[in-house]
């Protein structure tokens, strides 16, 4: 249930409902936390974040995973305490993975910060050598302080070296059989009729 709210932005019920937890002495696990701390990301809630992460070991014995590391990584980013998060990445248990530099990176261009989200970027850069989506968000914090001429260099690298970006898929499953959609392609073979049936419903 926990999980449930955190997914819908009811970071009040998350809140409240662990409290409970706690009272009726029900042990949460890796997953409760994984949500309260995401709650605390999208809410700045810095020290409440450092609470709950630390309660996970001193006081119901998990071991933080690298999810919850990130977790932590993106509320300090969100908050802006940019220096404070790239200290905690590189003084993590964890070899940081794509998803934890992408994280820091896009704290950086929330908070229009060149310098730093320059060393995330270029983690990321070794990491996925082909993907050009961290370029385009390296480009865009380039392009959000005036350093045009530096954003156009990492556009015309994606060019340059073909990159390519990584698209999202969507599933659904209609009658027992299973349909994909990629992001930004038209090659659904029923893709007319869903259309119809769209428009109709609208």
């Amino acid at each position: 249930m926990i999980s449930s709210f955190a997914a819908h932005r009811m970071g009040e019920n998350v809140v409240a409902l662990f409290a409970k937890m706690e009272i009726s002495g029900i042990k949460p696990d890796s997953v409760t936390f994984i949500a309260l701390l995401s709650v605390c990301s999208r809410e700045c809630l810095v020290d409440q974040g450092w609470n709950y992460f630390n309660s996970t070991t001193r006081i119901y014995g998990i071991t933080p995973s690298l999810e919850h590391f990130t977790c932590m990584v993106s509320i300090m980013g969100a908050a802006g305490l940019l220096g404070e998060a790239l200290e905690f990445v590189r003084q993590m248990p964890f070899k940081p993975d794509a998803c934890g530099w992408g994280t820091f990176l896009q704290a950086c261009k929330t908070h229009s910060d060149p310098v730093i989200g320059k060393r995330a970027a270029n983690v990321l850069f070794e990491i996925e050598p082909r993907d050009a989506s961290d370029y385009i968000l390296m480009s865009n914090i380039y392009s959000s302080v005036g350093f045009l001429d530096s954003a156009k260099g990492l556009r015309s690298s994606i060019k340059d070296h073909q990159l390519m970006t990584i698209k999202q898929w969507s599933f659904i499953n209609v009658d027992h059989k299973i349909h994909s959609f990629k992001g930004g392609k038209n090659s659904h073979t029923s893709l007319e009729d869903i259309i119809d049936v769209g428009e109709v419903g609208w």
